[in-house]
C-alpha cells in the first residue's frame, strides 16, 4: 500500500526538477522516500515509480465451461 500525505499547495520550487512553479505540492510518502515540495508532473513520476515496485494484483482464474455442470451418479 502506498500512502501519501498532502500538506499544502502553493507557489514554490520543485525539489525534483528544481524549477519555480506556480503550484507545488508539499507532501510526504509514508515510507519517507519522497518528502518535500514537488510539481504535479514530478509527483506523478514519483507515484508511478512507487507503483512499479508494488507487486501486481493476482488475476482471478476463470473456469472454462465444460458442458454439463451437474454431477450425476
Amino acid at each position: 500500500m502506498i500512502q501519501v500525505e498532502f500538506k499544502s499547495v502553493g507557489p514554490g520550487k520543485c525539489r525534483w526538477c528544481k524549477k519555480e512553479k506556480d503550484a507545488v505540492v508539499s507532501l510526504s510518502f509514508s515510507d519517507g522516500s519522497f518528502v518535500g515540495s514537488y510539481c504535479f508532473a514530478d509527483f506523478k513520476k514519483a507515484l508511478l515509480d512507487k507503483l512499479e515496485h508494488v507487486a501486481p494484483p493476482s488475476k482471478p482464474v476463470l473456469a472454462a465451461a465444460t458442458g454439463n455442470s451437474v454431477a450425476t451418479k
